[in-house]
């Protein structure tokens, strides 16, 4: 009955508003876009406050009325644009403020978003899960010990990593990273320095693709020498006193200079969220180039003595030697794969499974990764690997793996929310090293802190 009373007062006023005409009084077009308003009307409303605007009423209740009707339509710019000129009308509505709000999240346009956002009542607040951004949103520096349980074969590992998350424009965010590590071993030492890069362009709430860059400098100095004996005898009884032959071969590799490689890895891939998910496939892109700068030195020495009725009566000794020296070379892998989570209320469960190919073979990966959060505070995250004589990279290209040793990995993560804007991280990780020049095995025990700061 309401609805029909509605319907009937917009009948009887529309001979007297419609079409817009310069004898139309602000009464007369005010009570028309109410009825419309009233009514639900909103095709209607939208049409009618869009010509009346057009022809120059520019008032509060008008241009609200006007704006939510195009956002019930879904039209959120021309919402947008009657709710901006509303605001200039009068500033102070907090309905409208929540109004600007929803519409600029609508646009995907967060970094304005976000400014309406903090003029909200803290109440309003409370009930909208968004987190502002700002173009500089922010920054994490974290920093940290490898600690190896053989001490003969690897020293402490030194680890610093700054990382900074910017949205330069709507819908794009870039993350950026760099770190630098450094390790003693007892084949000599190496430092390495790494760049990363992701802008990703928002499609829609669900729907995201980026491009991601990771750049590795590998430099170490090579100072390692293995020695190694065999030893052999012969004897021969039926001989006067006794005849014997002693051998012994020693063999020596010794190794020299520095080595350095260059990673380049080129990542594109496209994520899509719904209430419990998120699946992210990918393609990636790995040239290595290495320029070993390095004399390798191979010697064997070979020592017979004879014996005959227990004295030395003859003594022969040879050695031969080789030298190589690497030549410069570039190695190339491609990588198809896929990264998903599925949530189960406070846990989250997940994965990164990819195929990678290169000139020599191909091989499947797999790393399980699993999140765990028991309030607004506290996560808790972890992730386990193992790899073999080959590069890797995890996380969407931001951890890059570009060793040839063959490693296994279990890392646990610990963040709490210290205020708003500041929040702390705990790694504990455990890793298994088998040494590709050396072929010797070493354990690491890994304490990382980091703190990640919000503007």
């Amino acid at each position: 009955m309401h609805r029909l009373k509605n319907w009937l007062l917009i009948i009887m006023l529309l001979p007297a508003v419609l079409p817009l005409s310069a004898q139309e009084t602000f009464r007369e077009a005010d009570s028309f876009s109410y009825a419309l308003y009233e009514a639900q009307s909103w095709d209607s409303l939208a049409a009618f406050g869009t010509k009346a605007y057009e022809d120059g009423y520019d008032y509060y209740y008008l241009n609200m009325r006007t704006a939510i009707a195009w956002y019930e339509l879904g039209n959120y710019g021309e919402a947008l644009r009657f709710f901006e000129r509303a605001y200039r009308n009068n500033s102070s509505a907090p309905v409208l403020k929540e109004y600007l709000f929803w519409s600029n999240y609508q646009l995907l346009h967060d970094l304005e978003a976000s400014r309406w956002y903090r003029l909200l009542d803290d109440s309003v607040r409370q009930g909208i899960p968004f987190r502002p951004k700002r173009r500089v949103d922010a920054l994490y520096a974290e920093g940290g010990m490898r600690l190896p349980l053989q001490r003969e074969l690897a020293g402490p590992v030194s680890y610093a990593h700054l990382a900074l998350q910017t949205y330069p424009v709507e819908r794009l965010g870039i993350s950026q990273a760099f770190s630098y590590t450094a390790q003693q071993l007892n084949w000599g030492d190496f430092r390495q320095y790494q760049y990363f890069v992701r802008p990703g362009w928002m499609i829609n709430r669900n729907t995201s693709i980026y491009l991601a860059g990771h750049w590795a400098h590998y430099h170490s100095r090579l100072d390692y020498e293995i020695v190694s004996s065999r030893t052999g005898s012969f004897t021969d009884n039926t001989q006067m006193g006794g005849y014997r032959v002693d051998t012994t071969l020693t063999s020596t590799y010794d190794i020299r200079g520095s080595y350095l490689q260059s990673d380049y890895l080129l990542q594109a891939g496209l994520s899509k969220s719904g209430k419990r998910y998120t699946v992210t496939p990918y393609a990636s892109f790995w040239l290595m180039k290495q320029n070993p700068a390095y004399t390798e030195t191979f010697n064997d020495t070979l020592r017979i003595v004879e014996y005959r009725g227990g004295m030395q009566v003859g003594e022969f000794i040879g050695s031969s030697d080789s030298t190589s020296i690497p030549e410069p070379g570039d190695a190339t892998q491609w990588v198809l794969g896929v990264t998903a989570y599925y949530r189960l209320g406070k846990l989250s469960l997940g994965g990164d499974l990819k195929y990678t190919g290169s000139s020599n073979a191909g091989f499947w990966f797999f790393a399980p990764y699993l999140a765990y959060r028991p309030g607004d505070k506290w996560l808790f995250t972890a992730y386990y690997f193992s790899k073999k004589s080959h590069p890797i990279s995890l996380f969407s290209g931001y951890q890059l793996f570009n060793t040839f040793d063959e490693m296994q990995r279990i890392s646990l993560t610990t963040r709490y929310s210290l205020t708003e804007k500041t929040e702390l991280y705990l790694t504990v990780q455990h890793d298994r090293v088998l040494d590709n020049l050396t072929g010797d095995a070493y354990e690491m025990n890994d304490f990382y802190l980091g703190i990640n700061f919000k503007f």
